[in-house]
Order: C-alpha cells, then sequence, then structure tokens
C-alpha cells in the first residue's frame, strides 16, 4: 500500500552509498580517500487510506540516446537506504562530519525506531534478513574500519575484517567492489549523485548530467541510452541486475516515471507513471524483486522488480 508522508525534511543534497541494495553516496573513500561532509536530514512517513496499483505501461514516449537527457534532483535524502522487503528497511544518516544516525522500520516507513551504531560513522548498510544485517563502519577521521554483523535487529554487532564486494560512492568518485578507483563523472562533477550495484561488476549511477553503467567492475563506463527527459529522483538495483530510475519532469507524467532495466541499466522500457509521487524519495530492490519506494508523499512496494507498484 502507499502511504502518505507526514514529516519535515531538512538538510541538504546528500551523497549516497548503496552496497548491493543500495541508494547512496557517502563522504569520502577508503582508508583517507574519505574527508568530511554534510550531515543530512531523514524523511519520515505515514499511513494512507487508499491503494492503487500501478502497471507497467504500454503508452509510447520520445527516447533519447543522448546522456545528457537525463539531470539529476536537488533531494534532501537519507545518505543510506537498504530494503530487505516491501515492509523492512534500515536507514542511515552521518558519513564524515557528522555521527551516523541508523533506524529500521517495520512497517514500510510509517515509523523508524533507533538501531545501536557500532561506528562513530556510517559509509554503507546491507539488509541481509530478517533481524540480520551489516554495516560497513568508520572512526572518526572517517578512515574505514571494519564491517560490523548483526543476527538479533542491531541489539548486538560483531566486527569483522573487510567488506567484500561493497560499492562506495564519494566526492571523488566511485570505488568499485574490487577495488577500482574511477570518475564515472568527470565531464560534470565527480561526485555521482545515485549509485546502485547489482554485483561487484555491474552498476550504474546518475550524474548531476547523465546516466551511465559499468559491466567490468569500474574500469569503463558507457552512457546508458533511450532514456526519456526528467530528472533523477531515485535508482534501485537488485543483484539480478534488474531495476529501476525514478524521474520526475518526464513527460506524460505528473508526478514519477518508472524506467525498468533487465540488465543493469544496458537498455530501459517505460514503466508505470507514479502520480502522486513526488521528491524527495529513495528506494531499494531485492534479488528476489520485492522493493521499497519511499517519496515525499508515501511509499510504494513492488513484488516485480518495479514493473507495477502499489
Amino acid at each position: 500500500m502507499r502511504r502518505d508522508s507526514a514529516g519535515r525534511i531538512t538538510g541538504r543534497l546528500a551523497v549516497i552509498v548503496l552496497l548491493a541494495l543500495n541508494v547512496g553516496l557517502v563522504g569520502y573513500a577508503l582508508a583517507r580517500y574519505l574527508s568530511s561532509d554534510e550531515p543530512r536530514a531523514v524523511p519520515r512517513s505515514t499511513p494512507t487510506a487508499t491503494a492503487t496499483k500501478h502497471h507497467h505501461t504500454k503508452n509510447p514516449l520520445r527516447l533519447s540516446t543522448k546522456a545528457g537527457s537525463i539531470r539529476a534532483e536537488k533531494l534532501s535524502v537519507p545518505l543510506l537506504f537498504s530494503a530487505g522487503s516491501t515492509t523492512e528497511a534500515w536507514r542511515a544518516t552521518g558519513g564524515c562530519a557528522t555521527p551516523a544516525d541508523l533506524a529500521v522500520t517495520k512497517d514500510a516507513g510509517v515509523t523508524w525506531q533507533p538501531l545501536r551504531q557500532p561506528a562513530p560513522r556510517i559509509l554503507a548498510v546491507q539488509v541481509t534478513g530478517k533481524r540480520s544485517g551489516r554495516v560497513l563502519g568508520a572512526d572518526e577521521t572517517c578512515t574505514i574500519a571494519k564491517t560490523y554483523t548483526t543476527t538479533d535487529g542491531g541489539f548486538r554487532w560483531h566486527a569483522a575484517p573487510g567488506f567484500h564486494r561493497s560499492w562506495v560512492a564519494s566526492p571523488f568518485g566511485v570505488r568499485s567492489a574490487q577495488g577500482v578507483v574511477s570518475k564515472p563523472c568527470r565531464k560534470t562533477s565527480p561526485t555521482p549523485v545515485f549509485l546502485s550495484a547489482g554485483t561487484d561488476r555491474l552498476a550504474v549511477v546518475v550524474c548531476r548530467v547523465g546516466v551511465f553503467r559499468t559491466a567490468n567492475g569500474g574500469h569503463s563506463w558507457t552512457p546508458t541510452a533511450k532514456l526519456p527527459a526528467g530528472r533523477a529522483a531515485a535508482l534501485a538495483m537488485s543483484r539480478s541486475g534488474r531495476g529501476a530510475l525514478f524521474l520526475t519532469q518526464s513527460p506524460l507524467c505528473q508526478g514519477m516515471r518508472v524506467m525498468d532495466t533487465a540488465n543493469a541499466g544496458r537498455t530501459w522500457s517505460v514503466g508505470p507513471c507514479l502520480r502522486a509521487a513526488a521528491p524527495p524519495a529513495f528506494a531499494s530492490m531485492s534479488a528476489q524483486g520485492s522493493g521499497l519506494l519511499t517519496t515525499a508523499s508515501g511509499t510504494y512496494q513492488t513484488t516485480d522488480y518495479g514493473r507495477s507498484w502499489v
């Protein structure tokens, strides 16, 4: 069901980090690649009284082959977001300049409860089960320290070396799961606005101007083709390579247009128009096809990789 948002959103544009399900950017990268960034506020949601199912559309749009046809929304969003199902998700604010703020929802964003934080700074989050997950922790100087895992909903955390297969986006660019540092947004700004990874080799990044993808772990990036004009408001990719890009100001849609991909951004198809959706928004999608999208006006769920939303 879609749930109306009833909270206030403060702060400025956050860089977002994403690990597999994620959406997001972090402050500065691995072992002193990181420096400082700004604190960001987190939106909250409240339930909605009605439900509408939004299906995949057959209405044609004019699709552009130019990477610059897509620009990014200027959003105040959670720094980190990961959903384990259509109802449960973790979010975190913080980054390098401010202590992390880790919270969990079990009702698709209606309410959020704080979680214990295993490190002064949190740079990535991933929900791995009903009460399990892991975070990438850093100290006060924003040097990445280690991975922390939990199997009891964040009550206890256990340290583990490394953070395998993680993608990190920073003001300097992108560090891939294989450790490759690159700048896919170098023509506009080195700082990606959205980063979402499918595997350690597949990822999609939204820059201030343009959408780009890699299929070789960040060694090279190519612009994605055939997207309608609009502004990117959220991005979610599953490990299967299926995912969705959410656009505002798109033709024939006054709300938020969903663009579907089944191959990690190599090609896109026109999905439904979420007419009541409005930015800021954040999204996550699992390998099984369940996903969660939270917007300023409500919450949407999918169980078919984003082809339909309720």
